[in-house]
């Protein structure tokens, strides 16, 4: 038998010959196999099963298992003659294939399944019904079908009128995306929400109908989900279910249409006719100057954020004055969005439990049109504010601090003074050099009072801007989870009155991490009675993710990311839900969901004790010479790989390690180990990468995957590799080992 050769040609007329290497068993793999087959040829069931259990720490396998293994084994390699048992090539080939000796248990729930659903991280979908990017992409209910085969538990569905605003069109509102039926999504869902998990679907809705529209959803989802559909008993605990106890069940989670919380505002039981003249939308927000050029970066940047705010377009405001609004903008403010004044802290500890209203007070001056104490407004002869387009030398300096403050939260500033002003013209009251450093807040402050980075994810209330409080009690009643966002400041947003009823926050990953950066204990402690959804920054219209790890050691339940795309961030996700069986919930560690002696929860930025080491193997790898073409990854030789190991988690436990290159080789072998000192091992994944080495050009993607470390199998194991999509490749593999000590 002749030896085999890969031959390339060079300039067309030169051939350079490589020769074909064998993949042939590590020293480990040739080691294990004559130590427990005791020396002889072949290694039998009751060897085997010794070596399962002894090196593999494979528990409950009998020799009755070991024997299923062995002929498994037969049949793949063909084998005529009857054995007793496996050879060293036998052996080999078992260990390598990943369906037979898989690194985690990818098929079986593993977790309990009994506790609230807060206690679990949610695999969840942003804007699940897009098929590309954020903004001129085609809607589609095949997104949603694929992610929910793939195990996604939480859909988004954002709900627009259709042109004749007589029926439900899904869309990313505001943008040129092509528009789906809403029924079709619904069937969709009902149709697949349990291939591949019985755990709950939970449907986000973003909603922005008018209540008749709301009405008609509700008789639509009861059509279509009938008993699927979950109704929370009204007199239920404050606690959410189990996903046990929501078996096979969707739950829709939105906020509650604005009757139900309005009513709420009338705290004395008044009877008020109509708040229709004083009332304004929710995503309301003090008008500003649209032009990129006229605008600070942090200005530019929040705007960029936000998805889509609602912006009163009938009057323009001087971005760089002191004195905003009037007495008429202050009676539409109907729950404002106040300065966390008593700190974040404080307010993430509250909890839900209160409204921040108007005052009796405030509410009867704005029922009598009676001037609220403290605002000194003139006559007024056509009630518009003056258009004073910054010049180049203002546009220098817009805007101070607190003045950029006050126009992204509607909260009116303490410098504000209303004088005399018969056009209602905004003075201009520009801060002295000295003015400026004392207006100046320190971080906290600005995150508190800004909510520029929030979405419309519940929608306009379209029915307040239409003038009607009329919601459809029918809509409520469907909803399983009540929802909150932080648009109005995350006071406010925490501290929406709990209605014996756990809910649900929403916030961007841009104000997660500003949370994270000041009060990580805070939202940890949140996290434990409430759910808390993170979703991306209005400005990846690419459909781009960004890390998961920050809002999952902070304990957020719905990490939710663009399915359709791809990356690091996306394997990641890949990667936490491929652990327990793939079926969509991940328990949080106890770390996140106890409390110690002292009321005290785990802070995300300590450097705990090391809990254990894990240390990783890389044998070989093989299967690219049957995936790839042979001039896929260099036209002149073979590819040179190399490969890459990281632990993402916690931030004391990073690190990132890679083996040395194997120049001209389809199958190397690098038999390196590597050690990792784990603090946090639950959250920890261990993210794997093969990259082949190019000299002239960017290193070329050869596969990876990511794995939960909580739920690695100790001993030899075949790992698959990935395209980065997220696709599993046909052969491309490695044989690695795991150990933990």
């Amino acid at each position: 038998m002749g030896t085999n050769y890969n031959v390339y040609k060079v300039l067309g007329c030169f051939s350079r010959k490589f020769k074909i290497t064998d993949s042939q068993p590590p020293p480990d793999v040739r080691e294990a196999f004559w130590r427990y087959a005791e020396g002889a040829p072949q290694m039998t069931a009751d060897q085997l099963l010794k070596f399962l259990v002894d090196s593999q720490r494979e528990e409950g396998y009998t020799v009755a298992d070991a024997e299923a293994i062995i002929q498994n084994v037969f049949r793949r390699r063909s084998h005529v003659s009857r054995r007793n048992g496996l050879t060293l090539e036998d052996f080999f080939d078992f260990l390598f294939q990943d369906d037979l000796n898989a690194p985690i248990l990818s098929h079986q729930v593993q977790h309990d399944m009994s506790g609230p659903l807060q206690d679990y991280f949610i695999y969840t979908g942003h804007n699940s019904y897009l098929t590309g990017n954020q903004l001129s992409s085609d809607c589609s209910e095949i997104p949603i079908i694929n992610a929910l085969k793939n195990g996604v538990r939480g859909i988004e569905l954002d709900l627009w009128p259709n042109p004749t605003k007589d029926n439900v069109h899904v869309l990313h509102g505001r943008t040129l995306t092509a528009p789906v039926t809403l029924s079709k999504c619904l069937k969709s869902i009902r149709e697949h929400a349990f291939v591949s998990s019985p755990y709950p679907v939970i449907v986000t809705l973003e909603d922005h109908l008018t209540p008749d529209l709301q009405a008609k959803v509700a008789a639509m989802v009861m059509q279509i989900f009938g008993d699927m559909l979950y109704c929370p008993d009204p007199e239920c605990s404050k606690e959410f279910p189990s996903p046990e106890a929501l078996k096979h069940k969707i739950i829709l989670s939105t906020k509650p249409p604005k009757e139900y919380l309005g009513l709420k505002i009338v705290e004395d039981g008044e009877n008020i006719p109509s708040l229709q003249e004083k009332d304004s939308s929710e995503d309301e927000q003090l008008p500003t100057e649209t032009s990129k050029s006229t605008v600070e970066p942090e200005v530019q940047e929040a705007k960029n954020d936000r998805e889509g705010d609602n912006v009163d377009s009938d009057a323009t405001v001087r971005q760089k004055s002191g004195n905003v609004g009037g007495h008429e903008y202050k009676q539409r403010i109907g729950v404002r969005a106040e300065k966390a004044k008593r700190g974040l802290r404080q307010v993430l500890r509250t909890g839900i439990d209160k409204v921040n209203r108007l005052s009796q007070s405030e509410r009867k001056a704005i029922l009598s049109n009676k001037t609220p104490k403290g605002y000194n407004i003139a006559s007024n002869t056509n009630n518009k504010v003056e258009d004073q387009t910054p010049t180049p030398h203002e546009k220098i300096n817009l805007l101070s601090q607190s003045e950029r403050k006050a126009i992204l939260s509607n909260k009116p500033h303490k410098d504000y003074n209303i004088g005399s002003n018969t056009n209602n013209k905004v003075e201009d009251r520009t801060p002295t050099p000295h003015e400026k450093q004392d207006s100046s807040q320190d971080e906290d402050d600005e995150y508190k009072s800004s909510s520029s980075d929030e979405d419309d994810e519940y929608g306009d209330n379209f029915e307040q801007r239409s003038g009607s409080l009329g919601a459809a009690p029918e809509y409520k009643r469907i909803i399983g989870i009540h929802a909150g966002n932080a648009k109005k400041g995350l006071m406010q947003a925490l501290t929406i009155e709990a209605d014996n009823v756990s809910h649900r926050l929403s916030l961007s990953e841009h104000r997660l991490e500003k949370a994270a950066s000041l009060h990580a204990t805070d939202v940890v402690r949140f996290t434990q009675k409430n759910i808390l959804r993170v979703f991306p920054k209005g400005t990846r219209v690419t459909s781009s993710n960004f890390r998961p790890t920050t809002g999952w050691m902070h304990g957020a339940q719905m990490v939710a990311f663009n399915m359709q795309g791809y990356g690091k961030s996306l394997w990641m996700m890949h990667g936490l839900f491929r652990a327990n069986g793939g079926c969509g919930y991940f328990k949080k560690p106890d770390l996140l969901t106890r409390r110690g002696p002292n009321d005290e929860v785990f802070d995300p930025k300590s450097t705990l004790a090391v809990k254990k080491t894990l240390k990783v193997t890389v044998y070989m790898g093989d299967g690219w010479a049957l995936d790839f073409s042979q001039t896929h990854f260099d036209a002149f030789s073979p590819p040179d790989f190399y490969t890459k190991v990281h632990i993402v988690g916690v931030p004391a436990d990073a690190a990132k390690r890679k083996t040395r290159v194997i120049e001209d080789d389809w199958i190397p072998y690098w038999d390196e180990e590597f050690s990792f000192p784990l603090t946090v091992p639950e959250l920890a994944l261990l993210r794997i990468e093969v990259r082949e080495h190019d000299l002239s050009e960017k290193d070329d993607f050869g596969g990876q995957t990511c794995l939960p470390v909580s739920e690695l199998r100790p001993g030899i194991r075949s790992v698959p590799l990935y395209d980065k999509k997220g696709h599993k490749y046909k052969s491309v593999k490695l044989l690695m080992k795991f150990h933990f000590e």
